[in-house]
């Protein structure tokens, strides 16, 4: 304190504020705002120094209290910013994902009217068929049953589809088909057209021509037989 003193002396300042701490012997530390007017003569040399001292110990302490409180505040605002910021760049993680999620659903939207398309397409060929036509996989479960089929036999696709051809209950006698579709299945040679006796499904004895034709995949592998079947009149 007696550096600051010394230094209004020298600058002759005609007042003095200083801040200073004490211990007092009842109410322990205690800060003091000392205020004071300082008198030189005209040589400049300090003459008289009067003044009070006050105790402001709960402004100091208020005051301390304040800049702690700021100091949680700037805190928490650098917490927001940064907050903000994985905020921003989740928003454009989320708008990149957005878009990509969009460019799927066009490719799924257009795939699913190709789909479709080629679907009526292929339906509008079953139906055009003259013949009957059912379509079974390497287990011999029908996977495709046109109209034709079901006039004549008498059985609707949704009865038929996902049930073995060797347990349908229909005038074609499906026994002497298992041969040939067995051969026909592991490669080996086999007789391509038969010609059957059956029942139609109006009860009347006919003679069926049945042809089998292997199912060939993109990858050229056989994944079932088409068999096309036609009342001989």
């Amino acid at each position: 304190m007696s550096h600051e003193i010394s230094e209004v002396f020298e600058q002759r300042l005609p007042e003095i504020q200083l801040e200073f701490r004490i211990r007092h012997p009842q109410l322990g530390v205690r800060w003091m705002l000392s205020l004071g007017s300082v008198t030189f003569n005209q040589a400049g040399d300090p003459i008289r120094l009067s003044g009070i001292n006050l105790d402001f110990t709960e402004h100091k302490q208020a005051e301390v209290s304040l800049l702690a409180k700021q100091g949680v505040i700037e805190r928490i605002n650098e917490e927001l910013q940064s907050s903000n910021q994985e905020l921003e760049t989740t928003n454009e993680e989320l708008q990149s994902t957005n878009e990509e999620l969009r460019i799927i659903n066009d490719l799924l939207r257009q795939r699913t009217t190709d789909l479709n398309q080629a679907n009526t397409f292929l339906n509008s060929i079953l139906t055009s068929l003259k013949a009957a036509m059912v379509v079974i996989n390497t287990q011999s479960i029908i996977r495709s049953w046109n109209y034709e089929a079901q006039n004549l036999w008498g059985l609707w696709e949704k009865e038929v589809l996902g049930t073995s051809l060797f347990d349908l209950d229909t005038g074609l006698p499906v026994a002497q088909l298992q041969e040939p579709i067995h051969a026909c299945l592991s490669g080996q040679p086999f007789q391509q057209v038969l010609i059957l006796e059956a029942i139609n499904r109006r009860g009347r004895s006919i003679q069926c021509r049945v042809s089998l034709h292997p199912l060939i995949g993109e990858e050229q592998d056989q994944q079932g037989i088409i068999l096309l079947m036609e009342e001989i009149k």
